[in-house]
């Protein structure tokens, strides 16, 4: 409402004095601030277009390497009783797999930290634009 005011009242100035310079809040200026948010919404969401791309295909390459830990850390795994006289082999076995699945665990949650954070700031980005 506010807007077609100011719109009326520069169309009215304007036919009173022939060709007015452009008002600060023209119609034609809102049109072009428009336009420009716009064209940064646009921006903005190729980039988060792309930003998730990027992340399934991190996703996926992840799992893939998650997989085959499991996997060398299942060969690995020594059951008690099946090492039979090769004890201490069997104990440094322990240990280096009980290392694996710990590094395991700080790379899973070192993922998930990741993938909250790179979901999470380009929608800041968009609301903030979106608040402008």
């Amino acid at each position: 409402m506010e807007l077609e005011s100011k719109l009326e009242d520069s169309t009215a100035g304007t036919a009173a004095v022939g060709s007015a310079p452009r008002v600060p809040g023209s119609r034609e200026e809102l049109e072009l601030k428009l336009a420009e948010a716009s064209k940064k919404i646009a921006g903005l969401e190729d980039t988060m277009q792309k930003k998730d791309f990027d992340m399934q295909v991190m996703e996926e390459r992840y799992k893939k390497y998650i997989e085959k830990a499991k996997s060398v850390i299942k060969t690995l795994d020594v059951k008690p009783g099946s090492a039979g006289g090769a004890g201490a082999v069997a104990a440094a076995a322990g240990q280096e797999v009980g290392q694996l699945r710990t590094q395991l665990n700080e790379k899973d949650q070192r993922i998930e930290t990741l993938e909250h954070v790179s979901t999470v700031i380009p929608w800041h980005a968009l609301l903030y634009v979106y608040a402008m």
